[in-house]
């Protein structure tokens, strides 16, 4: 009836009511694809990831920046730099293969083992003699500045 105060705390929480864990089992702050992961790790479930390769990566981070998920990241070690994904957070925009100056990244099938963070590409950097640019490679110049030694017009387009 309308005597009836509205409850404002129930006497037993919904997690207690269903018998689960004080600590949810998955991030409810993670982006969506990534709680889908932890769940489908929970309940056992095959996980589909998102896959990429990188064939003919110099480093140059572009695709780290444009990244909406920050799947991708350099490591930078030494005069070792690492590209590495993390599948698990990546959504499959793809955004990073479309803007890779270099058309070295591409996605590949996705692919449903544990690997979680995937080595891209490993190499030895490299100071461009012109720019001072680092990059992976061995030539003096970075392929940028090789580019526009071979036309110093500009009248390069991209393919």
């Amino acid at each position: 009836s309308g005597d009836t105060p509205p409850i404002s705390q129930p006497p037993i929480s919904r997690r207690s009511l269903f018998a689960l864990r004080r600590t949810l089992p998955v991030d409810p702050t993670a982006p969506d694809h990534e709680r889908l992961y932890q769940a489908n790790q929970i309940l056992g479930l095959p996980t589909q990831l998102h896959g990429l390769e990188a064939t003919g990566c110099i480093a140059c981070g572009v695709c780290t920046k444009v990244c909406p998920e920050s799947a991708l990241w350099l490591h930078t070690e030494n005069n070792t730099s690492t590209l590495y994904h993390d599948r698990t957070r990546c959504a499959g925009h793809t955004v990073c293969v479309d803007v890779c100056p270099y058309d070295a990244l591409s996605s590949v099938a996705e692919r449903s083992d544990d690997t979680h963070v995937v080595p891209l590409v490993t190499g030895t950097l490299t100071t461009c003699k012109k720019c001072h640019t680092r990059f992976i490679g061995d030539a003096e110049l970075c392929p940028t500045c090789q580019r526009q030694q071979q036309d110093p017009f500009g009248s390069w387009f991209p393919s």
